[in-house]
């Protein structure tokens, strides 16, 4: 399906840089300890939750990530050539990240969508790149982020947010994407090519498996 046309950002963002670390990398951090900015599954150390050894070291890997990775997965996003169909370096970082802490890796790539949302550079870096990876690697933090992005002001965002629907192909994509409302008609028409390949897609698939 041919991508529809892109419109201007409507979100003043600080401009990436082709060197060095980009000026949102180094922007103030947020304290290692407490909790994330945004829902995730890991509790902070002070929870009464936190009890078990697994819980322990995700939570410790988590800090890593946060402390020491969140400059060069910014840097990726600035430097890698984000096209759909494509492998980048930020995709084999991030399922390299994965394959360490699965759990780790998706809270923390939500806390970046959260902190960086008026970043267009940095969100459409993000869903293009976990339009990439499986479904399943990714719910369902890839699934909110993607929902999300649909109610952002920049249409370039609402785009990678269909089109990471799009990639993944399941029936609960399907079904967010009927309940979409208030677009712009040209996005609209594009959601509804979306839903017609799906609807056909997902038939195929059902058909093939009886």
């Amino acid at each position: 399906m041919d991508s529809p046309p892109s419109s201007s950002s409507r979100y003043e963002e600080k401009p990436l840089k082709t060197g060095g670390t980009p000026e949102y990398a180094r922007e103030k951090n947020q304290s290692e300890t407490g909790t994330l900015a945004c829902a995730g599954r890991i509790t902070e150390t002070g929870s009464s939750d936190w009890q078990s050894a697994e819980n322990a070291a995700n939570y410790a890997q988590l800090q890593h990530y946060r402390k020491d990775l969140t400059a060069r997965f910014l840097i990726l996003v600035a430097e890698s050539d984000l096209e759909y169909g494509f492998s980048s370096a930020l995709d084999t970082f991030l399922r390299e990240r994965l394959a360490e802490n699965a759990l780790a890796t998706k809270d923390w790539l939500n806390a970046l969508f959260v902190e960086h949302f008026g970043h267009v550079a940095v969100v459409t870096g993000i869903l293009r790149t976990v339009a990439h990876l499986e479904y399943d690697e990714v719910r369902p933090e890839g699934l909110t982020m993607a929902l999300a992005a649909l109610s952002h002001a920049n249409v370039e965002v609402k785009e990678c947010g269909i089109r990471a629907f799009e990639s993944w192909a399941r029936p609960e994509c399907l079904r967010i994407l009927e309940q979409l409302g208030g677009l712009e008609q040209w996005m609209q028409e594009y959601v509804n090519q979306v839903i017609a390949d799906l609807k056909e897609e997902l038939t195929v698939d059902v058909t093939a498996r009886t």
